[in-house]
């Protein structure tokens, strides 16, 4: 399947590229791999006849300790306010609050607007020498 181009626009900025798109391009959808903000990837998976394929949220705390390289925990919101450690804390599905460094859990949202059970990962506080983002190709069964 293929899709005409709609529009896009590249522009500088900073010594960075970066791409603003209008619509999707014209591309087959046998060759895509969409990666990018929640509801931009939604979009272009529907407008391509594609469907997502995401991790589960405990798929980091179920790695192996010696990949993680630090303590990652799932846990409820409401759980996570009774963290008493600084923490790296961030929703584990939605960017619904600010992930960061909290000082303890007393310091995420207050309960309300966001259910208590939310799922977010409460991680030990770390400094990153390097970071790498690695995008491996694999069929659906992992191989």
């Amino acid at each position: 399947m293929t899709r005409k181009n709609s529009g896009a626009l590249a522009l500088p900025r900073n010594g960075m590229s970066f791409a603003s798109m209008v619509g999707v391009p014209e591309i087959l959808s046998k060759d895509v791999a969409i990666y990018g903000e929640p509801l931009f990837a939604q979009h272009v998976a529907q407008v391509l006849g594609l469907g997502l394929v995401e991790p589960p949220i405990n798929w980091l705390p179920q790695l192996p300790d010696s990949w993680r390289g630090r303590d990652v925990q799932l846990m409820k919101l409401a759980e996570a306010r009774q963290v008493a450690t600084r923490s790296f804390i961030k929703p584990a599905d939605e960017k619904c609050f600010d992930a960061r460094i909290y000082s303890n859990g007393s310091e995420l949202p207050a309960p309300g607007p966001l259910p208590e059970a939310l799922p977010v990962l409460v991680q030990e506080v770390v400094q990153w020498v390097t970071e790498f983002r690695c995008f491996v190709p694999c069929d659906l069964d992992g191989r």
